[in-house]
Protein backbone atom coordinates (compact mmCIF):
# COMPACT_ATOMS: atom_id res chain seq x y z
CA UNK A 1 0.00 0.00 0.00
CA UNK A 2 1.10 3.56 -0.54
CA UNK A 3 2.56 5.55 2.36
CA UNK A 4 -0.15 8.20 1.98
CA UNK A 5 -3.65 6.80 1.78
CA UNK A 6 -6.85 8.50 0.69
CA UNK A 7 -10.03 8.60 2.76
CA UNK A 8 -11.56 5.34 1.60
CA UNK A 9 -8.37 3.46 2.41
CA UNK A 10 -8.94 4.22 6.09
CA UNK A 11 -11.67 1.60 6.05
CA UNK A 12 -9.16 -0.93 4.77
CA UNK A 13 -6.71 -0.01 7.54
CA UNK A 14 -9.30 -0.18 10.31
CA UNK A 15 -10.87 -3.40 9.09
CA UNK A 16 -7.49 -5.03 8.49
CA UNK A 17 -8.59 -6.23 5.07
CA UNK A 18 -5.00 -6.55 3.93
CA UNK A 19 -2.94 -8.85 6.03
CA UNK A 20 0.48 -10.01 7.22
CA UNK A 21 1.41 -7.15 9.49
CA UNK A 22 4.82 -5.56 8.90
CA UNK A 23 4.79 -2.95 11.65
CA UNK A 24 2.61 -0.55 13.56
CA UNK A 25 2.60 3.19 13.10
CA UNK A 26 0.76 6.28 14.25
CA UNK A 27 -1.53 7.69 11.60
CA UNK A 28 -3.10 11.11 11.57
CA UNK A 29 -6.25 12.39 9.87
CA UNK A 30 -6.07 15.96 8.64
CA UNK A 31 -9.07 18.27 8.91
CA UNK A 32 -9.10 19.84 5.47
CA UNK A 33 -11.59 20.92 2.79
CA UNK A 34 -9.64 18.64 0.47
CA UNK A 35 -10.17 14.85 0.57
CA UNK A 36 -9.06 13.55 3.96
CA UNK A 37 -5.54 12.21 3.84
CA UNK A 38 -4.33 9.47 6.09
CA UNK A 39 -0.61 8.96 6.40
CA UNK A 40 2.24 8.41 8.75
CA UNK A 41 2.65 11.32 11.10
CA UNK A 42 6.01 13.04 10.54
CA UNK A 43 8.21 12.73 13.62
CA UNK A 44 9.35 16.32 13.23
CA UNK A 45 5.88 17.86 12.93
CA UNK A 46 6.07 21.27 14.67
CA UNK A 47 3.89 21.83 17.70
CA UNK A 48 2.92 25.33 16.61
CA UNK A 49 1.66 24.92 13.06
CA UNK A 50 0.78 27.93 10.86
CA UNK A 51 -2.86 28.96 11.03
CA UNK A 52 -3.44 28.14 7.40
CA UNK A 53 -2.10 24.59 7.82
CA UNK A 54 -4.79 21.90 8.14
CA UNK A 55 -5.29 21.03 11.77
CA UNK A 56 -4.96 17.41 12.92
CA UNK A 57 -8.23 16.34 14.47
CA UNK A 58 -7.84 12.62 15.11
CA UNK A 59 -4.88 10.37 15.61
CA UNK A 60 -5.18 6.61 15.50
CA UNK A 61 -2.83 3.69 15.88
CA UNK A 62 -3.02 1.66 12.72
CA UNK A 63 -1.21 -1.27 11.25
CA UNK A 64 1.07 -0.90 8.27
CA UNK A 65 -0.22 -3.77 6.20
CA UNK A 66 1.38 -5.86 3.54
CA UNK A 67 -0.49 -8.54 1.61
CA UNK A 68 -1.41 -12.19 1.73
CA UNK A 69 1.53 -13.64 -0.17
CA UNK A 70 1.91 -14.56 -3.83
CA UNK A 71 -0.15 -17.42 -5.25
CA UNK A 72 -0.12 -18.73 -8.81
CA UNK A 73 -1.12 -21.68 -10.97
CA UNK A 74 0.28 -25.04 -9.99
CA UNK A 75 0.24 -28.54 -11.40
CA UNK A 76 0.62 -30.07 -7.94
CA UNK A 77 -2.89 -30.87 -6.79
CA UNK A 78 -1.84 -33.16 -3.98
CA UNK A 79 -2.89 -30.52 -1.45
CA UNK A 80 -5.26 -27.59 -1.21
CA UNK A 81 -3.87 -24.07 -0.93
CA UNK A 82 -5.83 -22.10 1.66
CA UNK A 83 -4.78 -18.78 0.09
CA UNK A 84 -5.97 -20.03 -3.30
CA UNK A 85 -9.31 -20.82 -1.68
CA UNK A 86 -9.55 -17.25 -0.38
CA UNK A 87 -8.60 -15.86 -3.80
CA UNK A 88 -11.30 -17.95 -5.46
CA UNK A 89 -13.87 -16.87 -2.88
CA UNK A 90 -13.13 -13.18 -3.47
CA UNK A 91 -13.19 -13.56 -7.26
CA UNK A 92 -16.42 -15.52 -7.09
CA UNK A 93 -18.12 -12.77 -5.10
CA UNK A 94 -16.98 -10.28 -7.76
CA UNK A 95 -18.84 -12.40 -10.36
CA UNK A 96 -15.83 -14.25 -11.74
CA UNK A 97 -17.37 -17.70 -11.74
CA UNK A 98 -15.28 -20.09 -9.69
CA UNK A 99 -15.93 -22.91 -7.28
CA UNK A 100 -13.67 -22.20 -4.27
CA UNK A 101 -11.80 -25.46 -3.74
CA UNK A 102 -8.23 -24.41 -2.94
CA UNK A 103 -6.81 -25.77 -6.20
CA UNK A 104 -5.19 -23.04 -8.34
CA UNK A 105 -5.63 -24.55 -11.79
CA UNK A 106 -6.10 -23.27 -15.34
CA UNK A 107 -9.66 -21.98 -14.79
CA UNK A 108 -8.60 -19.94 -11.75
CA UNK A 109 -5.64 -18.56 -13.71
CA UNK A 110 -7.97 -17.52 -16.55
CA UNK A 111 -10.29 -15.68 -14.16
CA UNK A 112 -7.34 -13.97 -12.48
CA UNK A 113 -6.15 -12.73 -15.89
CA UNK A 114 -9.64 -11.42 -16.70
CA UNK A 115 -9.68 -9.53 -13.41
CA UNK A 116 -6.19 -8.16 -13.97
CA UNK A 117 -7.09 -6.97 -17.48
CA UNK A 118 -10.28 -5.30 -16.24
CA UNK A 119 -8.36 -3.42 -13.53
CA UNK A 120 -5.40 -2.36 -15.66
CA UNK A 121 -2.92 -4.64 -13.93
CA UNK A 122 -0.13 -6.70 -15.43
CA UNK A 123 -1.91 -9.69 -16.96
CA UNK A 124 0.20 -12.64 -15.85
CA UNK A 125 -2.19 -14.75 -13.76
CA UNK A 126 0.07 -14.33 -10.71
CA UNK A 127 -1.62 -12.94 -7.61
CA UNK A 128 0.85 -10.72 -5.78
CA UNK A 129 0.52 -7.51 -3.83
CA UNK A 130 -1.04 -5.42 -6.60
CA UNK A 131 -3.70 -8.01 -7.46
CA UNK A 132 -4.56 -8.74 -3.82
CA UNK A 133 -4.93 -5.00 -3.17
CA UNK A 134 -7.21 -4.51 -6.17
CA UNK A 135 -9.28 -7.56 -5.30
CA UNK A 136 -9.99 -6.31 -1.80
CA UNK A 137 -10.33 -2.67 -2.83
CA UNK A 138 -12.92 -3.37 -5.53
CA UNK A 139 -14.67 -5.87 -3.32
CA UNK A 140 -15.08 -3.61 -0.31
CA UNK A 141 -18.54 -2.64 -1.54
CA UNK A 142 -19.46 -6.31 -1.27
CA UNK A 143 -19.27 -6.05 2.51
CA UNK A 144 -22.66 -7.00 3.87
CA UNK A 145 -25.11 -4.11 4.01
CA UNK A 146 -27.48 -6.10 6.18
CA UNK A 147 -26.99 -3.76 9.12
CA UNK A 148 -28.98 -4.02 12.31
CA UNK A 149 -32.30 -2.17 12.06
CA UNK A 150 -34.41 -0.77 14.90
CA UNK A 151 -36.86 -3.67 14.46
CA UNK A 152 -33.96 -6.07 15.12
CA UNK A 153 -33.22 -4.29 18.40
CA UNK A 154 -36.91 -4.55 19.31
CA UNK A 155 -36.95 -8.29 18.57
CA UNK A 156 -33.81 -8.81 20.63
CA UNK A 157 -35.20 -6.79 23.55
CA UNK A 158 -38.37 -8.87 23.52
CA UNK A 159 -36.33 -12.07 23.72
CA UNK A 160 -34.45 -10.74 26.76
CA UNK A 161 -37.42 -8.93 28.33
CA UNK A 162 -35.44 -5.69 28.58
CA UNK A 163 -35.70 -2.14 27.22
CA UNK A 164 -34.69 -1.65 23.60
CA UNK A 165 -32.13 0.88 24.84
CA UNK A 166 -30.41 -1.91 26.80
CA UNK A 167 -29.75 -3.92 23.65
CA UNK A 168 -28.62 -0.82 21.77
CA UNK A 169 -26.21 0.04 24.57
CA UNK A 170 -24.75 -3.48 24.67
CA UNK A 171 -24.25 -3.45 20.92
CA UNK A 172 -22.48 -0.08 21.05
CA UNK A 173 -20.09 -1.10 23.83
CA UNK A 174 -19.53 -4.81 23.26
CA UNK A 175 -19.64 -5.16 19.48
CA UNK A 176 -16.85 -4.47 17.01
CA UNK A 177 -17.12 -2.05 14.10
CA UNK A 178 -18.56 -4.47 11.57
CA UNK A 179 -19.84 -8.02 11.49
CA UNK A 180 -18.35 -8.67 8.06
CA UNK A 181 -15.02 -8.10 6.34
CA UNK A 182 -16.35 -9.16 2.93
CA UNK A 183 -19.67 -10.24 1.49
CA UNK A 184 -20.33 -13.58 3.21
CA UNK A 185 -17.07 -13.50 5.21
CA UNK A 186 -17.97 -12.63 8.82
CA UNK A 187 -15.38 -10.89 10.95
CA UNK A 188 -13.39 -13.65 12.66
CA UNK A 189 -10.23 -14.22 14.67
CA UNK A 190 -8.77 -17.71 14.49
CA UNK A 191 -7.29 -18.94 17.78
CA UNK A 192 -4.53 -21.50 17.23
CA UNK A 193 -4.36 -22.48 20.91
CA UNK A 194 -8.09 -23.25 20.93
CA UNK A 195 -7.68 -25.35 17.77
CA UNK A 196 -5.02 -27.37 19.62
CA UNK A 197 -7.54 -28.08 22.41
CA UNK A 198 -10.40 -28.86 20.03
CA UNK A 199 -8.31 -31.41 18.13
CA UNK A 200 -7.18 -32.96 21.40
CA UNK A 201 -10.84 -33.42 22.39
CA UNK A 202 -11.26 -35.43 19.19
CA UNK A 203 -8.19 -37.53 20.06
CA UNK A 204 -6.27 -36.01 17.17
CA UNK A 205 -2.62 -35.30 18.00
CA UNK A 206 -2.00 -31.59 17.11
CA UNK A 207 1.78 -31.90 17.16
CA UNK A 208 1.59 -34.29 14.20
CA UNK A 209 0.85 -31.30 11.96
CA UNK A 210 3.71 -29.03 13.11
CA UNK A 211 2.08 -25.86 11.76
CA UNK A 212 2.45 -22.88 14.15
CA UNK A 213 0.34 -20.67 11.88
CA UNK A 214 -2.75 -22.57 13.03
CA UNK A 215 -1.61 -24.77 15.93
CA UNK A 216 -0.04 -23.70 19.23
CA UNK A 217 -0.33 -25.06 22.75
CA UNK A 218 -0.65 -21.60 24.33
CA UNK A 219 -2.06 -18.24 23.38
CA UNK A 220 1.34 -16.59 23.91
CA UNK A 221 2.83 -18.87 21.27
CA UNK A 222 0.00 -18.24 18.82
CA UNK A 223 -0.68 -14.51 19.11
CA UNK A 224 2.10 -13.57 16.65
CA UNK A 225 0.25 -15.44 13.91
CA UNK A 226 -2.85 -13.21 13.88
CA UNK A 227 -3.18 -11.50 10.48
CA UNK A 228 -6.58 -9.83 10.89
CA UNK A 229 -9.39 -9.10 8.47
CA UNK A 230 -10.09 -11.31 5.52
CA UNK A 231 -6.70 -12.99 6.01
CA UNK A 232 -8.07 -14.78 9.08
CA UNK A 233 -10.31 -16.75 6.72
CA UNK A 234 -7.23 -18.10 4.97
CA UNK A 235 -5.96 -19.38 8.33
CA UNK A 236 -9.39 -20.82 9.12
CA UNK A 237 -9.55 -22.62 5.78
CA UNK A 238 -6.10 -24.12 6.36
CA UNK A 239 -7.33 -25.47 9.70
CA UNK A 240 -10.48 -26.84 8.06
CA UNK A 241 -8.33 -29.13 5.94
CA UNK A 242 -7.44 -30.92 9.19
CA UNK A 243 -10.90 -30.94 10.76
CA UNK A 244 -13.75 -28.64 9.74
CA UNK A 245 -15.80 -28.66 12.95
CA UNK A 246 -12.75 -28.22 15.19
CA UNK A 247 -11.57 -25.30 13.03
CA UNK A 248 -14.96 -23.58 13.09
CA UNK A 249 -15.12 -24.04 16.86
CA UNK A 250 -11.71 -22.36 17.22
CA UNK A 251 -12.56 -18.95 15.76
CA UNK A 252 -14.47 -16.06 17.30
CA UNK A 253 -17.25 -14.87 15.01
CA UNK A 254 -19.20 -11.77 14.06
CA UNK A 255 -19.99 -8.48 15.72
CA UNK A 256 -19.74 -9.91 19.22
CA UNK A 257 -16.80 -12.26 18.54
CA UNK A 258 -18.45 -15.35 20.01
CA UNK A 259 -16.24 -18.43 19.95
CA UNK A 260 -17.56 -21.20 17.73
CA UNK A 261 -17.26 -23.72 20.55
CA UNK A 262 -20.11 -21.78 22.25
CA UNK A 263 -22.55 -22.87 19.56
CA UNK A 264 -24.80 -24.73 22.02
CA UNK A 265 -25.08 -21.62 24.21
CA UNK A 266 -26.31 -19.83 21.07
CA UNK A 267 -29.12 -22.37 20.64
CA UNK A 268 -27.49 -24.13 17.66
CA UNK A 269 -27.39 -27.90 17.27
CA UNK A 270 -24.02 -27.96 15.51
CA UNK A 271 -21.09 -25.62 15.05
CA UNK A 272 -21.83 -25.62 11.30
CA UNK A 273 -25.33 -24.30 11.98
CA UNK A 274 -23.75 -21.57 14.11
CA UNK A 275 -21.33 -20.64 11.30
CA UNK A 276 -24.07 -20.65 8.65
CA UNK A 277 -26.11 -18.19 10.72
CA UNK A 278 -23.06 -15.99 11.34
CA UNK A 279 -22.69 -15.73 7.55
CA UNK A 280 -26.26 -14.49 7.02
CA UNK A 281 -26.41 -10.95 8.40
CA UNK A 282 -25.59 -8.70 11.33
CA UNK A 283 -29.16 -9.22 12.53
CA UNK A 284 -28.52 -12.95 12.79
CA UNK A 285 -25.26 -12.28 14.63
CA UNK A 286 -27.21 -10.15 17.11
CA UNK A 287 -29.79 -12.91 17.61
CA UNK A 288 -27.06 -15.48 18.30
CA UNK A 289 -25.59 -13.10 20.85
CA UNK A 290 -28.99 -12.71 22.52
CA UNK A 291 -29.27 -16.50 22.83
CA UNK A 292 -25.80 -16.49 24.41
CA UNK A 293 -26.93 -13.88 26.97
CA UNK A 294 -30.08 -15.90 27.71
CA UNK A 295 -28.14 -19.14 28.14
CA UNK A 296 -25.89 -17.57 30.77
CA UNK A 297 -28.83 -15.82 32.48
CA UNK A 298 -27.25 -12.37 32.27
CA UNK A 299 -30.37 -10.42 31.27
CA UNK A 300 -31.77 -10.46 34.81
CA UNK A 301 -29.19 -7.81 35.75
CA UNK A 302 -30.56 -5.46 33.07
CA UNK A 303 -34.23 -5.34 34.02
CA UNK A 304 -36.15 -2.88 36.14
CA UNK A 305 -35.26 0.63 37.20
CA UNK A 306 -32.02 -0.25 39.03
CA UNK A 307 -29.90 -2.07 36.51
CA UNK A 308 -26.76 -3.77 37.74
CA UNK A 309 -24.39 -2.81 34.92
CA UNK A 310 -21.36 -3.83 36.97
CA UNK A 311 -22.59 -7.39 37.47
CA UNK A 312 -23.50 -7.76 33.79
CA UNK A 313 -20.09 -6.41 32.76
CA UNK A 314 -18.32 -8.70 35.23
CA UNK A 315 -20.08 -11.77 33.88
CA UNK A 316 -19.65 -10.82 30.24
CA UNK A 317 -16.21 -9.13 30.22
CA UNK A 318 -14.57 -10.88 33.15
CA UNK A 319 -12.82 -9.58 36.24
CA UNK A 320 -11.05 -6.82 34.31
CA UNK A 321 -14.30 -5.04 33.44
CA UNK A 322 -13.69 -2.31 36.05
CA UNK A 323 -10.28 -1.45 34.67
CA UNK A 324 -11.78 -0.97 31.22
CA UNK A 325 -14.87 0.86 32.56
CA UNK A 326 -17.29 -1.43 30.75
CA UNK A 327 -19.99 -0.89 33.36
CA UNK A 328 -19.89 2.91 33.14
CA UNK A 329 -19.68 2.78 29.33
CA UNK A 330 -22.76 0.57 29.20
CA UNK A 331 -24.72 2.83 31.55
CA UNK A 332 -23.72 5.96 29.62
CA UNK A 333 -24.75 4.39 26.30
CA UNK A 334 -28.05 3.28 27.81
CA UNK A 335 -28.80 6.79 29.08
CA UNK A 336 -28.09 8.23 25.61
CA UNK A 337 -30.58 5.89 23.98
CA UNK A 338 -33.23 6.40 26.65
CA UNK A 339 -33.27 10.10 25.84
Amino acid sequence: MEDNLMEDNLEIIERGLLSEVDAESDFIIIDSPEPIVVGEMPRDMPRDMPRDMPKPVRKISAKVLNYLGTVKVTTDFSYRNHKAWLLQSLLNELKYSLNPDGFFGQLTEEQVKKFQAAKGLKVDGIVGQATWSELIWHGKNQISNSKIAYKDYQDAAEKLDVDVAVVQAIKDVEAGGSGFVYSNHPTILFESHVFWKELTKLKVEPSDYNDPEILNQTWNQGKTHYVGGVGEHARLEKARYINRDAANASASWGLFQIMGNNYKACNCNTVQEFVDKMCMSEREQLMLFIEFIKYHDMAKHLRGDRKNWAEFARRYNGAGYKQNHYDTKLEAAYNRYKK
